[in-house]
């Protein structure tokens, strides 16, 4: 619980925006997080998503809530590029960023290592049209 707290308190000092997503069924269960580490001077922002509950991967629960904070992002603070990363095997990643509109936007060549595996970084981005 300290290390939560801390994690929210330095997101909160650097002014990042950071939700927790809850999926509201028979009860409010919570399934995922999403952090938006924004960049004011460049008005950018790095977007992140965790959908931690496996039973809801592929269901689009991530990307409803990744296309809910890119609305904000991008209308509501006016934010000019809002872009995110992830290794070539994070599929469901890959989609969201896909579906959601983004473009690429590079390649790190072999940037991670993941169980013995040279993995890429695939970046995307969308810009604020406004």
């Amino acid at each position: 619980i300290e290390s939560c707290i801390e994690f929210l308190d330095y997101n909160n000092k650097k002014n990042n925006v950071f939700y927790a997503i809850f999926l509201k069924k028979n009860k409010l269960e919570h399934i995922g997080n999403i952090l938006a580490y924004i960049d004011f001077n460049n008005s950018s922002a790095n977007l992140t998503i965790l959908i931690g509950e496996k039973k809801y991967w592929g269901l689009g629960y991530g990307l409803e809530a990744w296309m809910l904070m890119l609305k904000y992002l991008l209308k509501k603070l006016k934010i000019r590029k809002v872009w995110a990363g992830t290794v070539d095997e994070n599929y469901g990643m890959l989609k969201i960023m896909k579906h959601s509109g983004m473009l690429p936007d590079g390649v790190r060549i072999k940037e991670r290592l993941i169980e013995g595996k040279e993995l890429n970084i695939n970046y995307s981005a969308i810009f604020n049209n406004e």
